[in-house]
Protein backbone atom coordinates (compact mmCIF):
# COMPACT_ATOMS: atom_id res chain seq x y z
CA UNK A 1 0.00 0.00 0.00
CA UNK A 2 1.33 3.76 -0.76
CA UNK A 3 -0.36 6.44 0.80
CA UNK A 4 0.27 10.18 0.28
CA UNK A 5 -0.82 13.35 1.97
CA UNK A 6 -1.14 16.01 -0.32
CA UNK A 7 -0.46 19.57 1.70
CA UNK A 8 2.11 22.34 0.90
CA UNK A 9 3.36 25.05 3.35
CA UNK A 10 5.89 28.21 2.36
CA UNK A 11 8.22 29.25 5.04
CA UNK A 12 9.34 28.93 8.55
CA UNK A 13 7.09 29.15 11.58
CA UNK A 14 3.95 27.93 9.85
CA UNK A 15 1.59 25.95 12.03
CA UNK A 16 -1.26 24.05 11.11
CA UNK A 17 -3.45 27.81 11.26
CA UNK A 18 -1.68 28.89 8.09
CA UNK A 19 -2.42 25.42 6.52
CA UNK A 20 -6.17 26.42 6.88
CA UNK A 21 -5.35 28.73 3.83
CA UNK A 22 -5.95 25.46 1.71
CA UNK A 23 -9.60 24.41 3.41
CA UNK A 24 -9.45 20.82 2.78
CA UNK A 25 -6.82 18.18 3.47
CA UNK A 26 -5.99 15.52 0.33
CA UNK A 27 -5.12 12.22 0.24
CA UNK A 28 -3.90 9.91 -2.76
CA UNK A 29 -3.47 6.43 -2.22
CA UNK A 30 -2.37 3.66 -4.74
CA UNK A 31 -3.97 -0.15 -4.16
CA UNK A 32 -5.05 1.32 -0.55
CA UNK A 33 -6.31 -1.63 1.50
CA UNK A 34 -6.85 -1.23 5.28
CA UNK A 35 -8.54 -2.59 8.24
CA UNK A 36 -12.10 -1.21 9.73
CA UNK A 37 -11.97 2.50 11.30
CA UNK A 38 -13.55 5.16 12.56
CA UNK A 39 -11.58 8.87 10.99
CA UNK A 40 -11.77 10.82 14.90
CA UNK A 41 -9.74 13.51 13.41
CA UNK A 42 -12.08 14.71 10.71
CA UNK A 43 -14.25 18.15 11.41
CA UNK A 44 -16.80 16.69 8.92
CA UNK A 45 -18.02 14.24 6.18
CA UNK A 46 -15.45 13.55 3.72
CA UNK A 47 -15.53 12.45 -0.07
CA UNK A 48 -13.63 9.97 -2.10
CA UNK A 49 -13.41 8.97 -5.72
CA UNK A 50 -11.71 5.52 -7.16
CA UNK A 51 -10.60 5.64 -10.52
CA UNK A 52 -8.43 2.93 -12.07
CA UNK A 53 -4.84 3.62 -14.45
CA UNK A 54 -5.35 1.51 -17.04
CA UNK A 55 -9.80 0.94 -17.47
CA UNK A 56 -9.46 -0.25 -20.43
CA UNK A 57 -7.82 -3.38 -19.25
CA UNK A 58 -10.06 -6.31 -17.78
CA UNK A 59 -11.11 -5.26 -13.89
CA UNK A 60 -9.94 -6.67 -10.57
CA UNK A 61 -12.18 -9.54 -9.77
CA UNK A 62 -12.12 -7.96 -5.61
CA UNK A 63 -12.35 -4.38 -4.77
CA UNK A 64 -14.68 -3.49 -2.37
CA UNK A 65 -15.85 -0.61 -0.14
CA UNK A 66 -17.38 -1.96 3.31
CA UNK A 67 -18.88 -0.27 6.04
CA UNK A 68 -19.41 -3.28 7.92
CA UNK A 69 -21.36 -1.78 11.10
CA UNK A 70 -24.16 -0.87 9.07
CA UNK A 71 -23.88 -3.91 6.33
CA UNK A 72 -22.80 -1.84 3.07
CA UNK A 73 -20.68 -3.52 0.25
CA UNK A 74 -19.66 -1.22 -2.56
CA UNK A 75 -18.20 -2.83 -5.14
CA UNK A 76 -15.74 -0.41 -6.49
CA UNK A 77 -14.77 0.49 -10.20
CA UNK A 78 -13.29 3.01 -12.29
CA UNK A 79 -15.04 6.20 -11.72
CA UNK A 80 -16.76 5.11 -8.19
CA UNK A 81 -17.44 8.00 -5.90
CA UNK A 82 -18.89 8.30 -2.45
CA UNK A 83 -19.40 10.48 0.29
CA UNK A 84 -19.59 9.36 4.51
CA UNK A 85 -19.34 10.68 8.04
CA UNK A 86 -16.01 8.57 8.78
CA UNK A 87 -16.21 10.22 13.14
CA UNK A 88 -19.87 7.83 13.07
CA UNK A 89 -19.32 5.03 10.27
CA UNK A 90 -17.17 2.41 10.29
CA UNK A 91 -15.21 1.92 7.15
CA UNK A 92 -12.33 0.45 5.41
CA UNK A 93 -11.28 -0.34 1.78
CA UNK A 94 -10.34 -4.09 0.70
CA UNK A 95 -7.25 -5.20 -0.86
CA UNK A 96 -7.65 -5.21 -4.40
CA UNK A 97 -7.66 -9.02 -5.78
CA UNK A 98 -7.08 -9.84 -9.65
CA UNK A 99 -5.69 -6.49 -10.88
CA UNK A 100 -4.01 -6.91 -14.23
CA UNK A 101 -0.62 -6.15 -15.20
CA UNK A 102 0.14 -2.57 -15.55
CA UNK A 103 -2.88 -1.95 -14.02
CA UNK A 104 -3.45 0.20 -10.95
CA UNK A 105 -6.42 1.18 -8.46
CA UNK A 106 -6.29 5.06 -7.21
CA UNK A 107 -8.38 6.69 -4.88
CA UNK A 108 -8.21 10.11 -3.91
CA UNK A 109 -9.55 11.53 -0.54
CA UNK A 110 -11.13 15.00 0.36
CA UNK A 111 -12.15 16.44 3.63
CA UNK A 112 -11.06 18.67 6.44
CA UNK A 113 -9.40 17.69 9.54
CA UNK A 114 -10.82 18.87 12.74
CA UNK A 115 -7.56 21.18 13.65
CA UNK A 116 -8.19 23.08 10.80
CA UNK A 117 -11.60 23.93 11.60
CA UNK A 118 -10.76 24.84 15.24
CA UNK A 119 -7.82 27.00 14.02
CA UNK A 120 -10.93 28.85 12.04
CA UNK A 121 -13.07 28.60 15.45
CA UNK A 122 -10.27 30.48 17.22
CA UNK A 123 -9.42 32.87 14.56
CA UNK A 124 -13.04 33.65 14.74
CA UNK A 125 -13.23 34.64 17.89
CA UNK A 126 -10.10 36.90 18.21
CA UNK A 127 -12.01 38.83 15.43
CA UNK A 128 -14.90 39.19 17.45
CA UNK A 129 -12.86 39.94 20.42
CA UNK A 130 -10.75 42.95 18.70
CA UNK A 131 -14.53 44.09 17.20
CA UNK A 132 -16.45 44.44 20.64
CA UNK A 133 -13.24 46.49 21.50
CA UNK A 134 -13.07 48.51 18.93
CA UNK A 135 -17.04 49.33 18.99
CA UNK A 136 -18.45 48.85 22.43
CA UNK A 137 -17.02 52.06 24.96
CA UNK A 138 -17.66 49.61 27.52
CA UNK A 139 -14.72 47.62 26.43
CA UNK A 140 -12.91 50.12 24.44
CA UNK A 141 -12.39 51.96 28.03
CA UNK A 142 -11.01 49.16 30.05
CA UNK A 143 -7.57 50.08 30.80
CA UNK A 144 -4.96 47.14 30.96
CA UNK A 145 -4.49 45.21 33.92
CA UNK A 146 -1.44 43.27 35.18
CA UNK A 147 -2.70 39.96 35.38
CA UNK A 148 -4.92 40.20 32.40
CA UNK A 149 -5.57 36.67 30.26
CA UNK A 150 -5.29 38.32 26.90
CA UNK A 151 -5.38 36.96 22.57
CA UNK A 152 -3.12 38.19 20.41
CA UNK A 153 -3.41 38.47 16.84
CA UNK A 154 -0.06 36.82 15.68
CA UNK A 155 1.53 36.03 13.09
CA UNK A 156 4.04 34.12 10.81
CA UNK A 157 7.58 35.66 11.64
CA UNK A 158 8.60 38.62 9.41
CA UNK A 159 5.46 38.91 7.63
CA UNK A 160 2.82 41.90 7.77
CA UNK A 161 -0.32 40.87 9.44
CA UNK A 162 -2.58 40.88 6.65
CA UNK A 163 -5.23 38.90 5.00
CA UNK A 164 -5.72 35.40 6.43
CA UNK A 165 -2.56 34.11 7.40
CA UNK A 166 -2.38 34.77 10.86
CA UNK A 167 -3.30 33.06 14.42
CA UNK A 168 -4.48 33.58 17.66
CA UNK A 169 -2.35 32.88 20.64
CA UNK A 170 -2.44 33.25 24.47
CA UNK A 171 -0.44 35.49 26.68
CA UNK A 172 -0.43 37.17 30.54
CA UNK A 173 0.00 41.31 30.73
CA UNK A 174 3.00 41.50 32.88
CA UNK A 175 3.40 45.07 32.99
CA UNK A 176 1.16 48.55 31.90
CA UNK A 177 3.22 51.73 30.83
CA UNK A 178 1.94 54.70 31.69
CA UNK A 179 1.40 56.06 27.77
CA UNK A 180 -1.24 52.70 28.52
CA UNK A 181 1.61 50.16 26.45
CA UNK A 182 2.09 46.79 27.41
CA UNK A 183 4.13 43.93 28.25
CA UNK A 184 3.12 40.96 27.59
CA UNK A 185 4.44 37.03 28.64
CA UNK A 186 4.22 33.83 26.75
CA UNK A 187 5.12 31.69 30.42
CA UNK A 188 5.04 28.38 28.32
CA UNK A 189 7.20 29.66 25.57
CA UNK A 190 9.24 32.03 28.09
CA UNK A 191 9.15 34.65 26.27
CA UNK A 192 8.16 38.40 26.59
CA UNK A 193 7.46 41.04 24.09
CA UNK A 194 6.48 44.73 24.79
CA UNK A 195 3.94 46.52 22.81
CA UNK A 196 3.07 50.15 22.30
CA UNK A 197 -0.48 51.50 22.91
CA UNK A 198 -1.52 51.56 19.18
CA UNK A 199 0.00 48.23 18.29
CA UNK A 200 -1.79 46.74 21.96
CA UNK A 201 -4.95 48.37 20.60
CA UNK A 202 -5.34 46.87 16.65
CA UNK A 203 -4.03 43.55 18.05
CA UNK A 204 -4.86 42.75 21.72
CA UNK A 205 -8.33 41.82 23.87
CA UNK A 206 -9.19 40.23 27.04
CA UNK A 207 -9.41 36.60 26.43
CA UNK A 208 -13.03 35.73 25.96
CA UNK A 209 -14.12 39.20 25.79
CA UNK A 210 -16.55 39.26 22.90
CA UNK A 211 -18.55 41.92 24.34
CA UNK A 212 -19.78 43.81 28.02
CA UNK A 213 -20.87 42.10 30.84
CA UNK A 214 -24.27 41.88 31.24
CA UNK A 215 -25.94 44.35 33.64
CA UNK A 216 -28.58 41.12 34.54
CA UNK A 217 -27.43 39.14 37.51
CA UNK A 218 -29.02 36.30 39.42
CA UNK A 219 -32.57 35.21 38.22
CA UNK A 220 -32.91 37.95 36.04
CA UNK A 221 -30.11 35.74 33.72
CA UNK A 222 -32.81 32.98 33.21
CA UNK A 223 -33.92 32.35 29.62
CA UNK A 224 -30.97 34.49 28.38
CA UNK A 225 -28.52 33.46 25.65
CA UNK A 226 -24.86 33.51 26.87
CA UNK A 227 -21.08 33.23 25.96
CA UNK A 228 -19.15 31.77 28.70
CA UNK A 229 -14.98 31.82 28.51
CA UNK A 230 -13.52 28.95 29.93
CA UNK A 231 -9.52 29.70 30.57
CA UNK A 232 -7.10 27.92 29.37
CA UNK A 233 -5.88 27.10 32.99
CA UNK A 234 -7.65 27.21 36.26
CA UNK A 235 -7.39 27.10 40.09
CA UNK A 236 -10.20 24.82 39.25
CA UNK A 237 -8.32 22.78 36.87
CA UNK A 238 -10.90 23.20 34.09
CA UNK A 239 -10.53 24.81 30.79
CA UNK A 240 -10.23 25.22 27.47
CA UNK A 241 -9.06 28.83 26.47
CA UNK A 242 -12.29 28.79 24.53
CA UNK A 243 -15.97 30.57 24.13
CA UNK A 244 -19.07 28.54 25.03
CA UNK A 245 -22.56 29.94 24.10
CA UNK A 246 -25.27 28.03 25.65
CA UNK A 247 -29.18 28.82 27.25
CA UNK A 248 -29.61 29.84 30.94
CA UNK A 249 -32.09 27.57 32.32
CA UNK A 250 -31.93 28.11 36.02
CA UNK A 251 -30.70 29.96 38.94
CA UNK A 252 -29.67 28.64 42.14
CA UNK A 253 -27.75 30.11 45.29
CA UNK A 254 -25.57 32.10 43.10
CA UNK A 255 -25.14 29.29 40.36
CA UNK A 256 -26.75 29.29 36.93
CA UNK A 257 -27.85 25.68 35.20
CA UNK A 258 -26.08 26.74 31.41
CA UNK A 259 -27.46 24.07 28.50
CA UNK A 260 -24.66 24.63 26.31
CA UNK A 261 -25.04 24.34 22.02
CA UNK A 262 -23.16 20.86 22.54
CA UNK A 263 -26.10 19.69 24.71
CA UNK A 264 -24.20 19.93 27.50
CA UNK A 265 -25.76 21.31 31.09
CA UNK A 266 -23.25 23.02 33.75
CA UNK A 267 -23.84 24.70 36.58
CA UNK A 268 -21.99 27.96 36.49
CA UNK A 269 -20.94 30.69 38.48
CA UNK A 270 -21.80 33.60 36.16
CA UNK A 271 -18.93 36.37 36.92
CA UNK A 272 -17.52 34.17 39.67
CA UNK A 273 -14.05 32.35 39.52
CA UNK A 274 -15.21 29.13 37.03
CA UNK A 275 -16.28 31.97 34.40
CA UNK A 276 -14.43 34.93 35.07
CA UNK A 277 -15.65 36.33 31.74
CA UNK A 278 -18.62 36.37 30.08
CA UNK A 279 -21.45 38.23 28.60
CA UNK A 280 -24.93 37.92 26.58
CA UNK A 281 -24.97 35.99 23.12
CA UNK A 282 -25.79 39.06 21.43
CA UNK A 283 -22.55 40.03 19.69
CA UNK A 284 -22.28 38.17 16.65
CA UNK A 285 -20.49 40.42 13.83
CA UNK A 286 -20.38 38.13 10.35
CA UNK A 287 -17.34 36.59 9.12
CA UNK A 288 -17.05 36.58 5.16
CA UNK A 289 -14.08 33.61 4.41
CA UNK A 290 -12.29 34.67 1.52
CA UNK A 291 -12.60 32.59 -1.41
CA UNK A 292 -9.33 30.08 -1.64
CA UNK A 293 -8.36 29.83 -5.34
Amino acid sequence: MCCVLVTCAAGEDVGFEELKLMEVSYAASVGLGNPAHFDRKDAHQCFAWWVRAMPHLAPPTEWWFLCPDIGLAIMLVDGTCGSWDGRSVRHCTGVPVGVSEGDELLSLWLGAKTDMDVCEQRRSMMSDALLARAALPEVRSRPWVVGDVVWVKWGVVGEPLAGNKWRRTTGIVRKVSGGGGITLEWPEEGRTYAMPVQEACERVALAGLVGPKPEQTGAALVGQRVRVYWPYLSAHGRGADWVFAGLVLEHEEGAHLVRYDDMQEVWEELGGPLAPHFCLDTWRPVHVRPLVT
